[in-house]
């Protein structure tokens, strides 16, 4: 883990420190980068510090399952949600006050919800001849085989009050999983450069408690070795709090998708757009950076957790392996913390208290 103790002395020094909306001044740098070679091998928990484990499974088994609430949070071992939920926050994350908030706990279409279920939308206009009929009745026959519903029109409007006979077009819409969708391309299409997903639904933007800063998953598998490589950016990283967490939770990602995949996770490429350091946790991080890494440990997922094998198309009575592919997908609703567990972590202790996240 000399990765992240190497960007940590980067970022925390003088000429970095930068005041910000927290109130909370922070070091900070633009554009930091970190490479895992082999989450396989040498899983990335730091071992500078004692990493929560068990909220990092929380959260990740939380939006495999599109949780939207830090009560179904906790109930999977995570409580890292209860802060942004429950206190108002600093602008523009006023979120006690944002009236799409439901109330206690809810922290809005966070992150999972996006990736297994985002609303996406088509507009078709009327057609207004032949030529723009035939084409029209060409894209309704797609994209309602490809799943899109009609649910509704736009209308022409005069002062805002719809005009008698004033359809103008109709509304399409599909729930995306673009997780899914990625397991569905690794295994059928590995090759491909497009087998990504990822959470910034502008959208969205004012309708969550905090907006997603590990905002892209792009997964590279390697058809040959049946190794699965992936490159993730956060656009923001608290590097003292946030990043250890993301960091093991980034690798856990690619160990759940390669086992149901039948990819062996291997290189993980993070990427960081705002990398900081807020001045409280000084005291803090300094105590970590007099730390020697220890060995890395490894992940044991649970052999219950199935894998993509052709030969067990028979068993799926389906040559395609399509409902193979399916029953997979299903379950990465159904992975639980308990089949999750480091083996061989012993990382140092340290005495000096873990800040307060700032929010």
């Amino acid at each position: 883990m000399d990765q992240y103790k190497e960007l940590l002395k980067r970022v925390m020094v003088p000429e970095n420190l930068r005041p910000n909306r927290t109130g909370v001044a922070a070091y900070k740098t633009a554009g930091e980068a970190m490479i895992f070679p082999d989450v396989t091998k040498a899983f990335p928990a730091t071992t500078l510090k004692k990493l929560a484990f068990n909220p990092v499974k929380g959260e990740t088994c939380g939006f495999l399952r599109a949780l939207t609430n830090a009560a179904d949070f906790r109930a999977l071992g995570c409580k890292v949600w209860d802060q942004n939920a429950n206190e108002h926050g600093v602008t523009p994350n006023a979120w006690l006050s944002n009236p799409f908030r439901l109330g206690e706990d809810d922290v809005g279409p966070v992150y999972g919800k996006p990736w297994r279920e985002w609303d996406g939308y088509k507009v078709l206009p009327n057609p207004t001849n032949m030529e723009e009929i035939l084409r029209h009745k060409a894209i309704v026959e797609k994209i309602a085989a490809d799943g899109w519903t009609l649910i509704g029109n736009t209308f022409h409007t005069a002062d805002g009050v719809h005009e008698e006979g004033s359809i103008s077009g109709e509304v399409w819409h599909r729930s995306i999983d673009q997780l899914g969708d990625c397991v569905r391309a690794i295994i059928k299409a590995p090759d491909g450069r497009r087998i990504l997903f990822h959470g910034w639904d502008p959208a969205l933007l004012d309708q969550v408690a905090l907006p997603s800063c590990h905002v892209l998953y792009h997964f590279l598998p390697d058809s040959y070795t049946k190794e699965l490589n992936m490159v993730l950016y956060i656009r923001s990283n608290d590097l003292g709090l946030g990043a250890p967490f993301n960091m093991a939770e980034a690798a856990l990602f690619m160990h759940i998708v390669g086992r149901l995949t039948g990819y062996q996770p291997k290189k993980l490429a993070y990427f960081i757009g705002d990398a900081h350091i807020y001045e409280n946790q000084v005291e803090y991080l300094t105590e970590l950076l007099s730390n020697e890494p220890k060995e890395a440990p490894t992940l044991w997922i649970d052999p219950r957790i199935p894998t993509y094998d052709p030969a067990d198309n028979v068993k799926f009575m389906d040559e395609s392996g399509e409902a193979q592919i399916e029953h997979l997908i299903e379950w990465l609703e159904l992975i639980t913390p308990d089949d999750i567990k480091l083996v061989g972590y012993d990382p140092h202790l340290l005495s000096t208290p873990v800040p307060k996240m700032v929010v």
